[in-house]
């Protein structure tokens, strides 16, 4: 069975491999393939120790894998009334052992078919990437393709890694096959934003709906994603018209008077384009305008709108009929599982994204830091600041404010402590809750300013993006020298082999829009969940880690570009040499990707191993080992 697995995953990555190869960019074929089957390769070693540890099917698996078997034996009027999520993942296993010829669904193939899925969730990760980038780059030189390729294929890597979704790789849970469904999705969203208006077919918007209700056979809650956020993806981007995202910032705007700010601000409403700044672009008026700005000409275009979103509303058709004739969302279970208002989901969520991508904050990090501290030192600057400086300091300083206020109040009326988080001792979170929000009542409140301080690193992550100057080799073509020579230099050689030349570099950024569909997308598919799981917080994570920005590639220089640019110099001192220096090392992909790669391996061979060698007993259940999970 191992043999005929293997081949069936070597075929699907050559396959991937082979349809992808046009945008690797100068990648070999055999990097291509190595990366994938090096994560394919360990996540099947995952899974040969648990079912070598662990060959009974542990605890959701006691429903799933019962369940599974009964539809491989082809007994599809058999369910357990236990199960909460639709059938998608048994009809998965069941095609498989079809393909592969063993129709005996053992734990051990079960639990191999969500390997399989994992590794196509890189695959696809890897290509949502690669879109997203090259969206994003403009004035590209020789040099990005293979940068952002790079970047791309080891960022998708990445989100294999990632642990909660890399541990149930190894088990048979619902979990990474509906993340793989999802990304799909989002992959063929993203391949139309690159198809000519001619090429688009109501065959595309069929298969898309097709796909979108087999992701919903998955997991419920893949409706926000493939329905409401992609959905809205899809109005901003036929408003627009295309995939690039310049749009002008309030920002820039060259105004001093009240008066001309409201005139600038009607002018931008009448565009027939929706304002979408980037991130790293956009000012607080941004914040409010783009929201506004995308739904009055979403409104002046409905006719268009409904037609470009037939899929989405025949998605939300579909699942309100099974909401109607299930009467509930889940299928079974439905006492524990009532759909209630818990926003304190929305604060958990930072900190558990800030734990995991805290490699890639660290340039953030500790450019706040060096930012204050150099604010402490020379707190006249801020004093000497321009008056609208010093208005965006205050409004911002009431936004956090506000903001730590109204975590404090959903704390105080809306925490809600499902029974099994403090039930179960075999999951982490239980450890979470107990040593911080349910030791103290106090402790709950004392941890909002981390809950708004995470979010604010991540949103500043997701920000940073600015024009860079990336040292490149030209071609090994000789270049005969320029036309008209400097005066200043006119023996200048007519030729050189290979020359350093500096190129300014857009890289890919994210607009505003997308973080807004990501916010209310992610609030959706929380706040309506009373019982806090980890596993809830995986698609919001990919999400948002496919967004953040490509690094810096080596050779960018953050501080002598904006130096030499034309724009007007910063208020603030440039941080010390030795800071300066710490961050560039920071900002280099090669250390901050590995990184990444590293910690997350530490923590899969942490888990893995607590799990695997770490079981403990309950006394209601003698002779059962108990394992630590997340």
């Amino acid at each position: 069975m191992a043999g005929a697995i293997s081949t069936l995953l070597v075929g699907i990555l050559n396959d991937v491999s082979r349809s992808d190869f046009g945008l690797t960019g100068g990648l070999s074929r055999k990097t291509t393939i190595a990366v994938p089957l090096t994560v394919a390769s360990l996540a099947g070693f995952w899974e040969y120790q648990v079912t070598k540890n662990v060959p009974e099917p542990y605890l959701d698996e006691v429903f799933h894998i019962p369940q599974a078997q009964a539809y491989c034996n082809w007994d599809y009027g058999t369910w357990d009334p236990k199960l909460t999520t639709p059938p998608g993942l048994y009809w998965w296993s069941h095609f498989l052992s079809i393909v592969s010829g063993f129709t005996t669904c053992n734990v051990h193939f079960l639990r191999i078919t969500n390997v399989i899925a994992l590794t196509s969730i890189m695959m696809l990760a890897w290509k949502c990437r690669n879109l997203i980038v090259r969206a994003g780059i403009e004035n590209r030189s020789d040099l990005i393709p293979r940068l952002r390729s790079a970047d791309s294929l080891h960022t998708a890597a990445n989100i294999a890694l990632f642990p909660p979704l890399f541990f149930f790789s190894g088990l048979y849970y619902t979990d990474v096959l509906s993340t793989c469904a999802v990304l799909y999705l989002y992959k063929q969203f993203l391949e139309q934003g690159e198809l000519k208006k001619s090429e688009k077919t109501w065959k595309n918007s069929a298969w898309f709906y097709l796909c979108g209700v087999m992701a919903l056979c998955m997991r419920q809650t893949n409706i926000f994603w493939a329905a409401i956020f992609l959905g809205g993806m899809e109005v901003v981007r036929t408003l627009k018209g295309t995939n690039h995202l310049t749009a002008p910032s309030f920002r820039h705007l060259q105004t001093t008077s009240q008066e001309g700010f409201l005139k600038q601000f009607y002018e931008l409403a009448k565009t027939e384009h929706p304002h979408d700044p980037p991130l790293h672009a956009a000012s607080l008026e941004d914040l409010l305008f783009t929201p506004f700005s995308i739904f009055y000409t979403a409104i002046t275009r409905l006719p268009t709108m409904l037609i470009r979103l037939i899929p989405h509303i025949s998605l939300l058709v579909t699942f309100a009929a099974f909401v109607y004739i299930n009467g509930g969302v889940v299928l079974g279970d439905k006492s524990n599982h009532v759909a209630t208002i818990h926003l304190p989901q929305l604060l958990y969520l930072w900190p558990f994204i800030a734990f995991f991508s805290f490699p890639l904050l660290l340039p953030t990090l500790f450019s706040f830091i060096s930012s204050t501290i150099n604010n402490a030192l020379h707190p006249s600057q801020l004093f000497t600041s321009s008056l609208n400086t010093q208005l965006r300091i205050l409004i911002t300083f009431c936004l956090i404010l506000t903001s730590f206020l109204g975590s404090l109040i959903i704390i105080k009326y809306n925490t809600i402590i499902h029974p099994f988080t403090l039930a179960d001792n075999r999951h982490y979170i239980f450890y979470v809750f107990r040593y911080t929000i349910v030791r103290h009542p106090l402790i709950r409140y004392l941890l909002a300013p981390i809950y708004i301080g995470c979010f604010f690193l991540i949103f500043e992550t997701l920000a940073r993006n600015e024009n860079k100057k990336v040292e490149t080799q030209a071609s090994d073509k000789p270049t005969t020298s320029a036309p008209h020579p400097a005066p200043s230099s006119p023996s200048a050689p007519p030729t050189s082999i290979n020359p350093t030349k500096i190129t300014s570099v857009k890289l890919s950024t994210t607009p505003l829009s997308t973080f807004f569909l990501l916010l209310f997308t992610t609030s959706l598919s929380l706040i309506t969940a009373p019982l806090v799981e980890p596993r809830y917080f995986i698609l919001p994570f990919v999400f948002l880690r496919l967004h953040f920005p490509t690094l810096i590639p080596t050779g960018i220089d953050q501080y002598s570009s904006s130096s030499s640019s034309s724009s007007p110099p910063s208020s603030s001192s440039p941080p010390p040499q030795h800071t300066t220096n710490l961050l560039a090392k920071l900002g280099d992909p090669k250390l901050t990707l590995y990184l990444e790669t590293l910690w997350y391996l530490l923590i899969n061979a942490v888990t893995g191993y607590i799990f695997l060698n770490r079981g403990f007993g309950w006394i209601q259940e003698p002779g059962k080992v108990q394992r630590f999970m997340w």
